[in-house]
């Protein structure tokens, strides 16, 4: 790749693109910026993107800086407005071919999130979330009483964007800090044109009953959007569990054993034909690599990176492993506006350096005060609630035990934010403990909230927070589509 750097505010890495390719990029990006001006997510602008320049070979890319409020808001959305103390640092260190820098903080004397973000040196943009941490700490000089996580990683403008959380009872304020990071790995996400051209390579018959067999799953994936996958989130969006919309027959296997991506020989189209006004696809994958299990096909328009909507699922294969796709596409004709893409991650690149970043934990405090209403779920003749205070990024409880009442080894309370509108905030870290069997202390995380939505702050044992939860992630994952 040759490298023309331009004096400009930002690095541009590019490679010359012929007039064709440069006027079907600006389309794409012209359209899909109007698309995010009408409030669809900047992510997906950027998935896109990345998108045209697989579909298009075109390998440049431009880093533009990022605002910390800008951030903030790319993470958290517009309740970063309620992260009224945003203070730069700008602390960067180079190594291993990766930059590091904190660019900021945000919170309260005693709370604060730090954003960090992480750049390839090379100019390359990450894609996807798929970036590990094996080794990471964060310090707080003179402070020993120091709770801290961090809210995964998230990729804005290709920079991978991480914000790390700190809470302690002491004053966090104009400490030194010492973040220390290790030991990077980033599976790069392909998106690639499969070498197998469906209508030019193959007919795709309409299969007759003959050739249909039961469809014995219970339970399908629905996509009916591109978004780039990462190793921390669910791959998919929505779950299907209406048997309206799952396919009772399907077509048995065709044994086609078509590769479709040439250097992946190991990667099979098995079935490919219409049933009933649905086009089903069958992939083999008897490949031995690191890739094996995470490759997916999208039927994806290359003028807009819209894919059709589709269903998929996993079935027992003879060799290897089996996806079933069902697409929305009709017939032939149809077809004819999509290519067959095929994303899977590629080998692991090692970062191996040590990054340690070192500033000044100051910003312009205003702690509101907040004391909300507290519901105690029956444990008010057992606990007095000495100290609960509130900010719109942390939550700290403190309950003592009634006279006579002896505080069990190991016992646990639990808490979560009820707001207004219904909805609940649960707390991202491990419940209240004993400390010394004199009282719970307990701290706990959340994204930015709006204090003055807030209605009530639950206290419940954690075995009921555990069910209650476990209950809750299952009704949201599982997406009843009638």
């Amino acid at each position: 790749m040759s490298e023309n750097f331009t004096n400009t505010d930002m690095d541009i890495l590019e490679e010359p693109i012929s007039d064709l390719e440069a006027k079907r990029i600006k389309r794409l990006i012209a359209k899909k910026v109007s698309q995010k001006q009408r409030g669809r997510k900047k992510g997906l602008v950027v998935a896109l993107l990345a998108c045209c320049i697989m579909l298009t070979g075109v390998t440049a890319f431009a880093f533009t800086e990022l605002n910390i409020a800008d951030a903030f808001r790319a993470i958290f959305g517009e309740k970063a407005s309620y992260l009224d103390n945003l203070y730069p640092i700008e602390e960067s260190v180079s190594e291993a071919g990766l930059t590091v820098t904190v660019r900021g903080v945000a919170g309260y004397d005693k709370n604060a999130f730090i954003l960090v973000d992480i750049v390839r040196d090379d100019g390359i943009p990450f894609v996807g979330k798929n970036l590990d941490f094996k080794i990471r700490s964060l310090d707080v000089d003179g402070v020993s009483n120091l709770s801290t996580g961090f809210t995964g990683v998230n990729v804005v403008d290709g920079k991978a964007v991480i914000t790390f959380n700190i809470q302690s009872t002491d004053d966090l304020k104009g400490n030194n800090v010492s973040l220390r990071m290790g030991n990077l790995e980033y599976r790069e996400l392909k998106l690639e044109k499969a070498s197998l051209d469906m209508l030019d390579s193959l007919e795709l018959p309409q299969i007759g009953a003959e050739s249909l067999i039961e469809n014995t799953r219970e339970v399908v994936v629905y996509k009916d959007s591109y978004v780039p996958r990462d190793t921390d989130s669910p791959y998919f969006s929505k779950y299907i569990r209406n048997p309206a919309l799952i396919p009772g027959k399907i077509a048995e296997s065709q044994n086609l054993n078509l590769p479709l991506l040439e250097d992946k020989p190991g990667l099979l189209l098995d079935t490919a034909g219409f049933v009933d006004g649905r086009l089903h696809v069958r992939v083999l994958d008897t490949s031995k690599e690191d890739y094996h299990g995470e490759v997916f096909l999208y039927m994806m328009d290359p003028q807009t990176g819209d894919i059709a909507p589709m269903m998929l699922w996993t079935e027992p294969a003879e060799i290897g492993d089996a996806v079933y796709y069902v697409y929305d596409i009709s017939d032939v004709s149809r077809l004819e506006q999509y290519e067959l893409m095929i994303e899977y991650y590629g080998e692991k690149e090692s970062f191996m350096g040590m990054w340690n970043m070192e500033f000044v934990l100051d910003y312009q405090t205003e702690d509101p005060g907040f004391q909300p209403v507290v519901d105690m779920r029956g444990y008010d003749s057992s606990f007095i609630l000495d100290e609960i205070h509130v900010t719109p990024i942390a939550t700290t409880i403190r309950f003592l035990p009634r006279d006579g009442y002896e505080i069990e080894e190991g016992f646990f309370l639990a808490a979560e934010i009820r707001m207004k509108d219904g909805s609940y905030i649960n707390h991202t870290s491990s419940g209240a403990s004993t400390v010394n069997q004199e009282y719970l202390d307990y701290r706990c995380f959340y994204n930015p909230i709006d204090i003055n939505e807030i209605d009530a702050v639950i206290i419940k044992s954690w075995e009921e927070l555990n069910d209650e939860r476990m209950n809750t992630w299952f009704d949201d994952a599982i997406e009843f589509i009638d």
